[in-house]
């Protein structure tokens, strides 16, 4: 989605996260449509390391997501990227609402995002804004895809498509593996894996590894932590 995740989660989008995106310590840009019941929160860090080009760059940020009710989802998310003798920093606002009453095997939800990026902000609309469609579907024994069509709107830039596909495996309760092939909103094509960790019922930890396969051939690691409440 906006650069909090595509560039400190790409350092996305890889929106990711991060997007990020839904459970604890998810780190993929490929969102789920699950959508978090009222009163249920998460607060995600993640810190991202990304190289290519000869340039290196680091970033973090925080998210907060709440359910709200009306089968949507809110949150805000703070972060900041520094690299190549400049550093940004990030607001984005945006959630999720589900479009269609979620089946066993399958939901279906829109996903959408706002974000500011400063120094060198001018006026109060966003420097970018996203919105993407957003499917889940369980297969059986673990294994479920996930994936994602959007379009980004940003100043003086093209607006380009975006999209995401990544398949999921739960090990059991608490050890779960993703692989992910997706586009940001830069054009760039990524594939990535993820691993996450679910410690207890209110604390995961995640990480993740991605390799741009087209354009400035960056590699891309992000560590995160999820807590939920």
């Amino acid at each position: 989605m906006t650069r909090i995740v595509r560039r400190a989660g790409a350092l996305a989008w890889l929106a990711l996260a991060l997007l990020a995106p839904a459970l604890a310590a998810e780190l993929l840009a490929t969102e789920e449509a699950e959508v978090r019941d009222r009163g249920r929160c998460e607060l995600k860090v993640k810190a991202a390391w990304r190289h290519g080009d000869g340039e290196r760059e680091r970033g973090g940020d925080g998210k907060l997501t709440c359910g709200v009710g009306l089968d949507s989802q809110l949150f805000a998310a703070l972060g900041r990227t520094v690299g190549g003798g400049r550093a940004e920093n990030e607001v984005a606002l945006g959630g999720r609402t589900r479009l269609a009453e979620p089946t066993p095997a399958t939901a279906l939800a829109l996903g959408y995002e706002a974000g500011w990026v400063w120094p060198g902000r001018r006026g109060a609309s966003p420097d970018e804004v996203h919105v993407a469609a957003l499917l889940s579907h369980e297969i059986g024994r673990g294994w479920s895809v996930h994936g994602n069509l959007g379009r980004a709107w940003r100043r003086g830039d093209d607006d380009p498509a975006t999209w995401g596909l990544a398949v999921k495996h739960a090990f059991d309760d608490r050890h779960i593996a993703r692989l992910e092939a997706a586009r940001d909103a830069d054009g760039g094509r990524w594939v990535g894996a993820s691993v996450r960790w679910i410690v207890d019922d209110g604390l995961a930890l995640g990480a993740y590894l991605a390799r741009q396969t087209h354009g400035e051939r960056a590699t891309l690691g992000v560590l995160g932590v999820g807590f939920s409440f």
